[in-house]
């Protein structure tokens, strides 16, 4: 099912997104990932897998062909914050990318420049360019040029906006607060809708992340058996229904579901299927446990190839 999105505002040019959902866990931290070879068409049979959890205190048509792109491998992997239209509503969901040099300027930088996943988007201005970053105290501060001030979006999109610079930048601390500078000066109003004077922390993720936060596998990637997993974090009290089709049918080659009961916030999950090679699409559902899951919370999907390990 497709679900459009419904903001009120003029995004910036370059900045496509299309549907999925949002949101973030209890504990951001800099992860390592690794990148994996192409793959070839498999049979459309149904296979066991593996579904773990560890308790922690719309989806788009498929494609023939995937694009080869490939897991983080810059010297750091980050999570990189975007903004995505769910079910309820507009949501941050994320990505794990790969930054070359400081991995808190090369994080926002990402965040600004856009998504890999086209269920993505974000409504900071392209030119927009990282000055400088710093931490004191528990205050992270990121200065960029005058081009962070343009935005024509409604009051909704830019507290969300605010929120999304917030969650990347505290990538190594959830607690810490951020100060936004723009050409040396404190931030102050913005897009004529919101204003950042002080330092801002992280809002409630149950109401700003979307219900499941996919961090592998990347859109696009290419795995193999050596490395064949699907991780991230599910908002808890809730069941996460998944399942992998071949690209291009509703064929399934592995379904399965994973039950969030325990833990508070969010909490991270770890998937291991078992595949033959092939192109597929992986699709992740996330509803109340006791709930209906054909009203979701959040549906995110994934784009990528498969082979077995040489």
């Amino acid at each position: 099912m497709n679900w459009s999105r419904n903001l009120n505002v003029d995004r910036p040019a370059g900045r496509i997104g299309r549907v999925a959902q949002v949101f973030f866990g209890s504990l951001v931290c800099v992860l390592l990932a690794a990148c994996a070879p192409p793959a070839g068409q498999g049979s459309p049979s149904q296979s066991e897998s593996s579904s773990t959890l560890s308790p922690v205190v719309s989806p788009a048509t498929p494609t023939p062909t995937v694009p080869q792109t490939s897991e983080p491998t810059g010297p750091s992997s980050v999570l990189v914050y975007f903004v995505t239209e769910t079910p309820t509503g507009p949501r941050l969901a994320r990505e794990l990318r790969g930054v070359s040099g400081d991995a808190r300027a090369g994080a926002v930088q990402a965040m600004i420049n856009g998504p890999s996943d086209p269920d993505y988007t974000t409504f900071w201005d392209p030119a927009t360019s990282v000055l400088s970053t710093s931490t004191q105290a528990g205050v992270v501060t990121v200065e960029l040029n005058s081009a962070a001030r343009n935005a024509t979006v409604d009051k909704a999109t830019a507290n969300l906006m605010v929120q999304q610079l917030v969650f990347t930048a505290t990538m190594d601390d959830p607690n810490a607060k951020v100060q936004l500078l723009i050409d040396g000066e404190v931030a102050g109003g913005l897009w004529g809708t919101t204003s950042w004077d002080q330092p801002i922390g992280r809002g409630d993720a149950t109401t700003i992340l979307a219900a499941v936060l996919t961090d592998r596998p990347a859109n696009g990637s290419r795995l193999t058996s050596d490395d064949a997993s699907f991780s991230g974090e599910v908002l808890a009290g809730s069941t996460l229904a998944w399942a992998v089709r071949h690209a291009g049918t509703s064929d399934e080659a592995a379904a399965g579901e994973v039950q969030a009961n325990d833990g508070e916030g969010f909490v991270p999950f770890s998937i291991t299927p078992e595949l033959g090679p092939g192109r597929f699409v992986l699709e992740l559902r996330a509803y109340p446990a006791d709930g209906d899951p054909n009203t979701p919370l959040a549906i995110d999907t994934r784009e990528f190839s498969f082979h077995l390990a040489a």
